[in-house]
């Protein structure tokens, strides 16, 4: 099976930006992903912003932008 190298898009949804998922969110942001996140707690969703990663405030816009 012959898989194009631009098959897979590269982004990547995380809930939760807590220690273990502000830090997957950055490595990847630095890997040249689209992220987007999703966290109750501004200071994790500015934190995942000012990396690069695109932030929403509730699961509804998470599941219209991903």
């Amino acid at each position: 099976m012959n898989i194009e190298k631009n098959y897979m898009k590269k982004e990547i949804g995380i809930i939760g930006l807590g220690k273990m998922g502000a830090g997957i969110a950055e490595h990847v942001i630095e890997q040249g992903w689209r992220v987007l996140c999703m966290d109750p707690m501004i200071e994790a969703r500015e934190r995942v912003a000012k990396a690069g990663g695109q932030v929403v405030e509730n699961s509804t816009q998470f599941c219209e932008n991903l």
